[in-house]
C-alpha cells in the first residue's frame, strides 16, 4: 500500500459510457484511480538556466517525493507534451523517458492542444481503471521559448509560427491562423448559440479575479501582476472577443502527478 500523509484525490468520470455499462453488467468493474503525489516546477516566461530535460526531471522527482515512493515502483507514463518544434525534437517523450527513470517501462504521449493536460491525465486514469497498470505518471512539460527569432532578436515571431503549425497548413496557417484565433472560433461559435452569456464585463470580472487568486502560488508566472475588470476591457483587442489582458502568456515549466488505482 501506498503510504501517503495527505488524503488521496479520487478522479471521478461523471460520464459512463455504453461499454462501461456493458462491462459493469458482466461483472467488470473499474477500479477507482486517485491522485496520491503532485508537483509543479515554477513557471517562468523563460527557463534559461534549466533545460527541458531537467524541467520535467525536477517535476517529477517532487512528484514521487509527495507520493512517497520510489520512481522503481511507477509502472507506466503519461507525457502531455504539446508542441515538438518547441522542445526541438520530433518524438520529445523519447529522451526524456528514460532520464526520469522510466526506461524498459511502458510509455505514451498526449497532444491536443491547449486540452492536452487534460486528456493526458484521462488517459492514464482509463489505464489504471482498466487494471492496466496499478501507478502511473502524469508529466506535463514545455519550453516555449527556446524558439528564438534571430531576424528579431526575440521568441515571440518563432513561437507564433510554431503555434501555427498546430493549424490547418494547407489553408489557414497561409493567412495567419493563430492560438488566439483558434479558440476564438470556439467562443464566438459558443456565443452564436447562447447569445446573453459571456459579456465582455463578466469575463473582465473573471480574469481580475483570477489575477488576485494567484497572489498565494508562489509557483505562478503572474503572481504579483494583478489586474482590474476596468483595465481588461480597456486593453487592446487580440482577437475578437479576446483582450490582452484576458489572453494567457508564453510559459515554461513542468507539472506531474502519481496516480495509483486503489488497492495498490
Amino acid at each position: 500500500m501506498i503510504q501517503n500523509p495527505y488524503t488521496a484525490v479520487e478522479i471521478i468520470c461523471p460520464e459512463e459510457t455504453q461499454t462501461s455499462k456493458d462491462q459493469r453488467k458482466e461483472g467488470f468493474m473499474a477500479k477507482r484511480v486517485g491522485i496520491v503525489g503532485a508537483a509543479v516546477t515554477p513557471f517562468k516566461s523563460s527557463w534559461k538556466e534549466k533545460t527541458y530535460y531537467e524541467l520535467a526531471q525536477m517535476a517529477t522527482r517532487e512528484a514521487v517525493k509527495d507520493a512517497q515512493i520510489p520512481i522503481q515502483d511507477v509502472d507506466a507514463a503519461f507525457y502531455g507534451i504539446y508542441n515538438d518544434i518547441f522542445e526541438r525534437t520530433a518524438i520529445p517523450e523519447h529522451a526524456i523517458h528514460g532520464l526520469c527513470g522510466m526506461q524498459n517501462k511502458f510509455g505514451i504521449r498526449i497532444t491536443t492542444g491547449g486540452a492536452t493536460g487534460a486528456y493526458t491525465m484521462s488517459a492514464a486514469h482509463a489505464y489504471l481503471a482498466a487494471g492496466r497498470y496499478k501507478t502511473a505518471l502524469v508529466l506535463g512539460v514545455e519550453k516555449a521559448t527556446d524558439c528564438f527569432d534571430f531576424s528579431s532578436m526575440s521568441a515571440t515571431p518563432e513561437v507564433i509560427k510554431s503555434i501555427g503549425w498546430s493549424g490547418d497548413s494547407f489553408f489557414e496557417q497561409a493567412i495567419g491562423w493563430s492560438a488566439s484565433d483558434s479558440y476564438a472560433e470556439v467562443v464566438l461559435g459558443y456565443k452564436d448559440e447562447h447569445p446573453n452569456d459571456l459579456k465582455p464585463e463578466i469575463t473582465a470580472a473573471i480574469s481580475a479575479q483570477l489575477s488576485q487568486q494567484v497572489r498565494g502560488n508562489k509557483y505562478a508566472q503572474r503572481q504579483f501582476d494583478q489586474v482590474t475588470a476596468e483595465e481588461v476591457l480597456n486593453s487592446r483587442l487580440v482577437a475578437y472577443p479576446f483582450r490582452e489582458l484576458e489572453i494567457c502568456v508564453y510559459s515554461e515549466g513542468a507539472a506531474a502527478l502519481i496516480l495509483a488505482e486503489e488497492e495498490t
